[in-house]
């Protein structure tokens, strides 16, 4: 089985215990003989390596300056995309699942859905509720 997992945080680029939850997963899965690929964020440190097994694509965002996350996010997302892709091409077509976590990659995972017919499965680890403190913005609706 190869596995793609979306995640906006792996170490070193840690902002909250995301970071060291998918480095974990991918070890164990890993372990379980999945062939494993993590593609990330970070914004200075780019490319392709491997962490304990698990083959690690760092990306970053074309765009250096915005006006909020939701920008970030969505720009983003095409170098996602572009990575995912990399990898689908180059391991002759076959990726069986796309792990996506948090609501930042949904965008890329859907049209990787629809173009390549890859399944995704969407992990929540934290509700937008909870880390806005309740607030019902138009912003917080978004997310």
């Amino acid at each position: 089985m190869r596995l793609l997992i979306f995640s906006w945080e792996y170490p070193p680029r840690i902002v909250g215990k995301l970071a060291y939850y998918v480095r974990e997963l991918a070890t164990k899965l890993v372990k379980q003989n999945v062939e494993t690929h993590v593609i990330t964020y970070h914004d200075s440190l780019t490319g392709d390596f491997e962490d304990s097994g698990v083959n690690v694509h760092r990306v970053t965002n074309p765009v250096k300056t915005h006006i909020s996350v939701l920008t970030w996010a969505l720009t983003l997302n095409q170098e996602i995309e572009r990575a995912a892709a990399s990898v689908y091409y180059r391991t002759a077509k076959k990726v069986d699942l796309i792990d996506v976590h948090e609501w930042h990659f949904i965008p890329a995972a859907v049209t990787l859905k629809k173009a390549l017919e890859i399944p995704f499965i969407y992990s929540i680890e934290s509700l937008e509720d909870h880390r806005s403190q309740g607030a019902d913005t138009p912003f917080n609706r978004a997310i």
